[in-house]
Parts: structure tokens; C-alpha cells; sequence
């Protein structure tokens, strides 16, 4: 059998993503010209031995599979370990970002989670998760920003400013601006 008739073009775009994280496993674990040695090899970061030398990366590929695509990466599950079977996985960008040794992370519903994974989770925007967390040491405290969540009290109800510039005829900037300076009268109290 032809190897052109036994691998897709796919499995062969993976074959080569795959051995490209394999050889660069080795670049920044082992040379101390790579720009990243000093947070792999340098913190003492080293590679399974099954997957040096000419057999290495068919153990590699035996023990991890075949990188996914082009969106996945190599993830070590303990940052603080190195590369080996039970300490690696094919991780998304997202997934990889999630698991690095400076993120902070916080208990929601018994999962230890990141400010992005709180967000995502809870629907509300990072910008808030992260602003709540700096300004009152906890991400879960997003609604002391805005307790009424942009509504302001006009006319005998809460109103976003859009609903106001739609009632008042004018445009957004305006109404806001106008409200800071005070020339619409609103009331922003807590809504229960």
C-alpha cells in the first residue's frame, strides 16, 4: 500500500503541527539560545526520556496523539512539572491561558475558576469581573459597581439611557451627559 493512499491530507497537516511541538519541546527545554528557556529548562522543565532520540517522537505520538489542529497546543496539567505522558494534553488557547503559574483562582459552586471562566460561567462581562475583583478583592462583587444595572429612576421607573433618549428624543451621549450634569432629574437607588 501507497502511503499516499493511507494518510488524508488532514492526518498529514496534524502529522507535521504535531512534530513541531515535539522539536520544540526539546528548544526550549534543553538550548539555552531559545527565548523561553528560562521558564521551561531553566526551572528545570525536562522532557519524558522515552521521547528523545530517533524513536522519541513515534513514543511521542504513541503516548499524546496527534495535535487536533492548528487551534491546539500542548498543555502540561502541572506547570511545575515537566513533559510526560500523565502530565500533558492538547489544549485550545483558551484552555492554555487558564493554566499558567501567575492565574489567580476563585471558588464559584465547588470549581476552582479563573476571572475569565467566572465570566463566562456568571454571562457578565470581563471588564466587570476584573474591575470588581481589583476595586473590592473579589470578583463576585460586580454588582456593587452597578446595582441597577445602568437604570436609572425617570418617570416612574427604572430606564436604561437608551430608553430615555428614545422617550426624550435625543441621542445617548446627550442623555448621559445630561445626567451627570444633572439636567434630566433621575434617582439611582438599588432596585430589589
Amino acid at each position: 500500500m501507497k502511503v499516499k493512499e493511507c494518510l488524508d491530507k488532514e492526518t498529514v497537516g496534524n502529522l507535521i503541527l504535531s512534530h513541531g511541538t515535539w522539536r520544540y519541546l526539546f528548544y526550549r527545554c534543553y538550548s539555552n539560545v531559545s527565548p523561553d528557556y528560562k521558564n521551561y529548562g531553566g526551572r528545570g522543565i525536562d522532557v519524558c526520556p522515552q521521547w528523545h532520540g530517533e524513536n522519541g517522537f513515534y513514543a511521542f505520538i504513541n503516548d499524546v496523539g496527534l495535535r487536533p489542529s492548528k487551534e491546539h497546543s500542548l498543555d502540561r496539567i502541572d506547570v511545575n512539572k515537566g513533559y510526560f505522558p500523565e502530565n500533558v494534553k492538547w489544549a485550545t488557547n483558551i484552555e492554555q491561558a487558564n493554566n499558567r503559574r501567575n492565574t489567580k483562582r476563585y471558588l464559584l459552586n465547588g470549581e476552582n475558576l479563573t476571572l475569565s471562566e467566572i465570566s463566562r460561567k456568571l454571562g457578565v462581562p470581563y471588564k466587570r469581573i476584573w474591575k470588581a475583583n481589583k476595586l473590592y478583592g473579589s470578583p463576585f462583587e460586580h454588582e456593587k459597581m452597578d446595582p441597577n444595572k445602568n437604570k436609572y429612576f425617570y418617570r416612574g421607573c427604572y430606564r436604561s439611557i437608551s430608553e430615555i433618549a428614545k422617550f426624550k428624543g435625543i441621542t445617548r451621549p446627550y442623555v448621559r451627559a445630561a445626567i451627570e450634569k444633572g439636567y434630566i432629574p433621575t434617582r439611582k437607588t438599588i432596585v430589589s
